[in-house]
């Protein structure tokens, strides 16, 4: 894979990153279409590093007024179901391989996962959701949950922040 390829599957990282679609899959997708090789694992690990360090330096005095112990305990826990999905299906997962029809099946699912969360807060009052009564309302086995949403978000075409949303959502 040449620079220029790199910077543009970097902006699409960019972008899609921040929207509950999956970056992952639509790295599958342009890479496809735009017919680049090359795209593993390893490089698309790094564009997510990238924009993990982009929102901290951004971000870091946000991020610092949430921290607290609560908040560190359940981000652990929920961690542990994404890392092990992650590990384990590391051996099974072929990123430069992906199938365009596995990719619109999880970005199928993603819209399906929040469909039913945004069905759900129609349900419940307005002025019953908000993200701070959704966070204080996120127990252990709540977080165990999101956290298995989120490692199988592994899989390209399922959004990461889409399925945590919308498990963080559902189970709220």
């Amino acid at each position: 894979m040449d620079l220029l390829q790199s910077i543009l599957l970097g902006i699409i990282q960019g972008i899609s990153e921040f929207l509950p679609i999956s970056s992952d899959g639509h790295l599958v997708l342009f890479e496809h279409l735009l017919g680049f090789s090359g795209g593993t694992l390893a490089f698309n690990v790094t564009l997510h590093a990238g924009t993990l360090l982009s929102v901290l330096f951004f971000y870091y005095k946000d991020l610092l007024k949430m921290i607290d112990w609560r908040f560190i305990r359940i981000g652990v826990v929920s961690s542990l179901p994404t890392a092990i999905i992650g590990l384990l299906m590391k051996k099974y997962f072929d990123f430069e391989h992906t199938s365009l029809y596995v990719v619109a099946l999880f970005f199928s699912l993603s819209g399906l996962a929040l469909y039913f969360a945004h069905r759900k807060i129609n349900w419940l009052a307005s002025d019953e959701i908000n993200l701070e009564n959704v966070l204080h309302q996120i127990t252990v086995k709540k977080a165990l949950w999101i956290g298995v949403a989120q490692g199988l978000a592994v899989l390209p075409g399922l959004s990461r922040s889409g399925s945590t949303i919308a498990t963080a959502l559902i189970f709220s």
